[in-house]
Parts: structure tokens; C-alpha cells; sequence
């Protein structure tokens, strides 16, 4: 692999939670994850961590402090960090695809 393209097709698949995983690279302090969603179960926990991404195919809704936000192919998504941004998915289409830049 070089600095500059990342083949995701050799990187192995790891194991979320249930229904849930992941490919990811790492670079410094940051990473780039490739998700995939074969549940329609949201989160339990809340997260309090930064999201950048982009949703490549399905949907989701993600509660983000209380307010649900629906989220579909094509569209981006930014949760700030914080307790006062705190965020879940709540609802998601199974075959659910994303691409999330994540600070670490």
C-alpha cells in the first residue's frame, strides 16, 4: 500500500458490536474507517467522540442529544465531540455502508 491510496480491499474486516464491522487504517492521530451495518439495532451507549463521514449506501437515523437525525446515501456527517453532542444510531437500514474519519 502506498502513503497515498489505501486498498481496502486488502485490509482484513474486525468486529464491532454485534452486527456490526469495520476496516480501518490508521495514520499519526487519525483514522479512516470503512463500516458496515448488517443490523437494524442502534447503539446502546452514547458516544461522545468526533465523526466526520459520509454515507455510501443504505440509511440511518442517529439521535444526537435528544434530536434524531435521519441520514441517507450521499449524505455527510458531522457530530462535534463532547457530552453536549452526544450521539447514538438508532434506527439503520441493514446493508448500510460509511466512511468515517475519526480523530484517535
Amino acid at each position: 500500500m502506498n502513503r497515498f491510496k489505501i486498498d481496502f480491499t486488502t485490509l482484513p474486516w474486525q468486529q464491532g458490536r454485534s452486527g456490526v464491522r469495520f476496516k480501518v487504517y490508521c495514520e499519526g492521530k487519525r483514522q479512516l474507517r470503512l463500516v458496515e451495518f448488517s443490523t437494524s439495532d442502534g447503539a446502546d451507549d452514547w458516544c461522545e467522540f468526533s465523526h466526520i463521514g459520509y454515507v455510501l449506501k443504505g440509511n440511518l437515523s442517529i439521535d444526537c442529544n435528544g434530536n434524531v437525525h435521519a441520514f441517507k446515501t450521499g449524505d455527510g456527517i458531522f457530530l462535534p465531540a463532547g457530552h453536549d453532542s452526544r450521539h447514538r444510531a438508532v434506527a439503520i437500514e441493514p446493508g448500510t455502508l460509511l466512511v468515517m474519519v475519526e480523530d484517535l
